[in-house]
């Protein structure tokens, strides 16, 4: 299972830790995408069906600490039930990103080369009379100089699929859960 007990304060050092504490927002946010590995050992404990990607079930092995993609929501949201989080709201994750950002932590605005996948939240998304959830994106274009994260914020239906979407968790902050 994920280490992600170890929970740091913002302003802290991140270097170590595997979530960041939102204050203003009173939650924790996994401070990268859930991994390939993360998702085998929730695939292991559970049964689940593993990304159509992974020949006879298994990660391709260059993958393995890389972000976990062709995953639905609904499987994004399985895994975060699963692991006693969930997925981060539209709001959470602009939070964070910001958050992030001010930190210079990039895991949330990577250079366009690196890792970064756009991630589901949990935000519903209705355009033309159809029902999405929000993805969200943060990068920085190989040509921008001062290195000025762009944020994209798309639609995309819970059943789809692709090579570019995974997910990062939230969880409450239990010594407010209730008070809110």
């Amino acid at each position: 299972m994920k280490k992600w007990l170890s929970l740091v304060l913002v302003g802290s050092s991140l270097s170590a830790a595997e979530m960041l504490y939102i204050e203003e927002e009173d939650f924790f946010i996994d401070s990268k995408e859930v991994s390939c590995k993360e998702y085998s050992q929730f695939i292991t404990a559970t049964g689940y069906k593993c990304p159509h990607d992974w020949v006879e079930g298994k990660i391709p092995q260059e993958r393995t600490e890389r972000p976990v993609v062709n995953v639905s929501y609904k499987d994004a949201e399985s895994y975060a039930r699963w692991a006693g989080k969930r997925l981060p709201s539209d709001k959470e994750w602009l939070i964070a990103s910001r958050e992030a950002e001010k930190l210079k932590i990039h895991n949330f605005c990577d250079d366009e080369c690196n890792d970064n996948v756009a991630e589901w939240t949990s935000t519903p998304f209705l355009y033309k009379d159809r029902h999405f959830r929000t993805i969200r994106r943060g990068y920085v274009p190989k040509e921008c100089c001062d290195k000025v994260p762009v944020v994209h914020k798309a639609p995309m239906f819970e059943e789809d699929r692709n090579n570019s979407t995974g997910f990062r968790c939230v969880k409450d902050n239990p010594s407010n859960c209730g008070s809110k």
